[in-house]
């Protein structure tokens, strides 16, 4: 056996060496039928399997509480002989897996690995990503590692080799991805890495590529691997921050060579995705180095952005499969229901250094940093310059992630991707120097509709629909330019007549919830009245500021994005990559199906009051209102527009509720009392709304209605039916509710029961009339977080709703 086999094998990790004895894929196999599935896979079972996996790594610790000498088989006979290999790796994947290096379990590890001083490049590399985890005090030792890596790269070859003895001819491209990612490492906390070796690594990279766009290992094994494409694509991705972010400064650069490399590796990756082998090995050894080579292309997938490969989400297939081949599951005997994994009793090596406790640790570190969060999402439309600042959302990301003190992502969203991924991430962001099309071609659809042709939606159709549904648009002029500025006014008074561009104040939210900014007076913003639409920069460029990650001269610029950040996610409630943004999934809006057969649905119809001002702010909420209330409830809500001023001939007629929102104080007419007086004689039941919940509507309302119902008062209905649910045929006790966290701010403290009132009136004991929520009810029901709305969360707002119509029903006679 050579003495490069010898040594990697000693290390313990997977370089994809195409030498090695491997184990046949057919002897390895894979789970039939798996635990499972990737389009129905959830953050809960994500969850599941790290803890599984976690329990495995645990269980297989040596008596020293480290990972040496644990394999009996004798392809892996030489780990035994070589120190720190496995426990490199595994104590890496338990930190990256959330674990603390003060863990009982984990610091015998940690002490272990101080005191070691390999020399093997896996090694330090990888022991380098675990220093760059710990604290401070921990920065001599990766200062040291860094020191080693440097040291022992090869300028002339541009690769390193296994041990510190550089690589004077030749190449490896897994050794060199491994190096450089050590080397990653220590530049992100501020350890110096030359220029040149960046600039030499690039240039090696753009040298061994292949024609058909893959990497191979070696210059003596021709064929492109799916591992060493991921090591060329990560590498180019890497060298382009330190390289090359300020030549992207000024819009329209297109087509550079290393453009053209990266683009030419992800067409590969594209191609080539798989997730059940390894591409690019014959079909007799495919599943060598597999669970390395899936680590590789998770690395390419969060740094590209790309959210797919192909038409495959890289991540829900890839986790799918760590889960399949590394765990078992755990079914509860009553319902058949999976409830757990935990890891499997025997793992097959995949071949001759991929051990069960390597194979964990790959597996362990692709489900913990590929679930985490997405922060923003980068919109990708081919028909204009998109991407003028290819690097201005991964920059936000790990900026983002560096204040909060967590791991963070980013994703690139194709303008046509289904909506429900639109809301993958808190905001949407959208920027370039170009007009987009959009405007001449929503004007003009708008045009065909008026004279009654059939809708053909359009991108700004999308764009609008998503803000409905509760999503916030970023953009910025790249480089001032007024023509992109100048299409999203445009776009933006198109979709929203109703509402006008204004300045942001300098008490914005985004100049001031979690880092002050000193210049503000940079964003303008589009607001229905409750949350902002859209945030529009157009003259101080913030993207070429995250471009070249300016943090010195551009603080203010990352500030205003991070708090736009916690603006648009509730101050960081951000959720696990794949867990539900919308409150309904995506069959139940289709659906609708009621909990016991179309049959049972009982007939409601709820009315909107329609007048001048702001009646109708959230669009979408009645949506998943109805939908909600079919699904928990068994109503089939429709949902009618009334004018205020003539309900008794109107459809509002007969309904069991009428529902009066507004933004912001209103003086209504005397012709509009008399409309409400007259439709509550007749059996109706009223809800003004201040939708937003900050708003002065409620207190205007309450006044309104006091003036035209003398004697009357308002106060809490404390033990109201539509508070307790008693007596109503499907009522939900809402004595206790939740309440978003601005409300719990604004309140001063944690408020536990509904502050929703009613105009109680001499004489009429518990039949209400009229109901007042000066808290937001209305866009809680999108299930979208957003600081600066005062009112109750998603689940509580639709369970008052709900008793409220259900009440107002029953004075009806339309329910018992």
């Amino acid at each position: 056996m050579s003495r490069f086999a010898r040594t990697i094998i000693a290390a313990g990790l997977a370089a994809g060496v195409a030498g090695a004895a491997a184990v046949p894929a057919a002897a390895q196999g894979r789970p039939d039928p798996p635990i499972v599935a990737p389009e129905s896979l959830t953050d809960q079972e994500i969850q599941w399997a790290i803890e599984a996996i976690r329990d495995g790594l645990y269980a297989r610790q040596n008596n020293a509480g480290t990972w040496e000498g644990l394999s009996n088989d004798p392809a892996m006979a030489i780990l035994n002989s070589h120190l720190t290999g496995q426990t490199t790796i595994a104590a890496l994947a338990l930190l990256t897996s959330g674990q603390s290096y003060q863990e009982p379990r984990l610091q015998p590890a940690i002490d272990f690995l101080r005191a070691q001083k390999p020399d093997f490049t896996y090694v330090r590399s990888l022991r380098a990503h675990i220093w760059a985890l710990l604290p401070e005090r921990f920065g001599p030792l990766l200062a040291d590692d860094r020191e080693w890596l440097l040291r022992s790269y090869g300028f002339d070859s541009g690769s390193w080799a296994y041990t510190s003895i550089p690589m004077d001819s030749g190449y490896d491209n897994s050794l060199t991805q491994y190096g450089v990612l050590g080397l990653w490492e220590a530049a992100k906390r501020n350890h110096e890495v030359p220029q040149r070796l960046w600039k030499r690594v690039e240039d090696h990279y753009m040298r061994t590529q292949l024609v058909g766009g893959g990497w191979n290992y070696r210059p003596q094994f021709g064929e492109a691997r799916g591992s060493m494409t991921a090591a060329g694509l990560t590498c180019l991705f890497i060298t382009q921050d330190y390289l090359h972010a300020d030549k992207f400064l000024k819009p329209g650069l297109r087509d550079t060579d290393q453009q053209k490399a990266i683009a030419r590796g992800l067409d590969w990756f594209d191609q080539n995705f798989a997730v059940d082998r390894h591409p690019g090995l014959a079909a007799d050894s495919d599943q060598t180095y597999f669970f390395y080579y899936l680590y590789g292309m998770e690395r390419v997938g969060l740094a590209s952005g790309y959210k797919r490969f192909g038409r495959h989400d890289w991540f829900r297939a890839g986790a799918a499969e760590v889960i399949n081949r590394l765990c078992d599951g755990v079914i509860d005997a009553e319902t058949g229901r999976l409830t757990g994994f935990t890891p499997k009793a025997r793992i097959r090596a995949t071949g001759m250094v991929e051990s069960p406790v390597v194979q964990m640790s790959f597996g362990l570190m692709f489900l913990a940093h590929g679930r985490v969060p997405i922060v923003v999402s980068k919109l990708r439309d081919d028909s204009f310059a998109w991407n003028n600042r290819p690097r201005d959302a991964a920059h936000l990301a790990a900026w983002i992630g560096q204040e909060t003190e967590q791991r963070l992502s980013w994703q690139i969203l194709d303008v046509s991707a289904p909506l429900e991924e639109w809301f993958d991430g808190p905001m949407v962001y959208l920027a370039g120097h170009e007009a987009p099309a959009y405007v001449e071609q929503y004007q003009a659809e708008l045009d065909r509709r008026r004279r009654g042709a059939a809708p053909q939606p359009t991108v700004a159709d999308r764009l609008k629909r998503y803000l409905d549904l509760g999503g916030l648009l970023v953009t910025n002029a790249d480089a001032g330019n007024p023509r992109f500025t100048d299409a999203v006014r445009t776009l933006g008074r198109l979709m929203y007549p109703a509402y006008e561009w204004r300045s942001l104040p300098a008490d914005h939210f985004a100049y001031t919830l979690s880092a002050p900014v000193e210049q503000t007076g940079a964003l303008e913003g589009l607001s229905n009245g409750v949350r902002e639409l859209i945030i529009h920069c157009p003259q101080r460029d913030v993207g070429a500021a995250l471009q070249i990650n300016d943090l010195n001269r551009r603080r203010d610029d990352f500030s205003m994005l991070s708090n736009v950040y916690y603006y648009a996610s509730e101050r960081g409630l951000t959720a696990p990559r794949l867990n539900a943004k919308l409150p309904l999934t995506a069959e139940q809006v289709e659906s609708g199906v009621g909990p016991t057969g179309e049959g049972d649905l009982v007939p409601v119809t709820v009315a909107r009051a329609v007048y001048e001002g702001n009646w109708n702010p959230e669009p979408a909420a009645d949506e998943f209102l109805t939908l909600r209330l079919r699904l928990s409830r068994g109503l089939d809500v429709t949902v009618v527009d009334a004018p205020l001023e003539g309900l008794g001939d109107s459809p509002a007629a007969k309904a069991a509720l009428l529902i009066v929102r507004g933004t912001a104080e209103h003086a209504f007419t005397q012709e509009q009392a008399a409309s409400l007086a007259k439709y509550v004689e007749q059996g109706g039941t009223v809800l003004f709304e201040a939708v937003g919940g900050v708003g002065a509507f409620g207190r205007s309302a309450e006044e309104f209605v006091e003036s035209f119902m003398p004697g009357g008062r308002f106060r809490r209905p404390v033990r109201h039916s539509v508070i307790t649910g008693q007596t109503l045929e499907g009522g939900v006790d809402c004595s206790n509710v939740a309440y978003r966290l601005y409300s719990l701010e604004r309140f001063g403290g944690r408020e536990p029961r509904p502050r929703l009132r009613a105009l109680h009136e001499t004489g009429r004991d518990d039949d209400l009339r009229f109901f007042v929520s000066r808290e937001d009810l209305t866009h809680a029901l999108l299930g979208q977080p957003r600081w600066g709305v005062s009112g109750y969360t998603s689940e509580s707002a639709v369970n008052l709703l709900g008793n409220v119509i259900e009440y107002g029903a029953r004075r009806r006679g339309q329910r018992p």
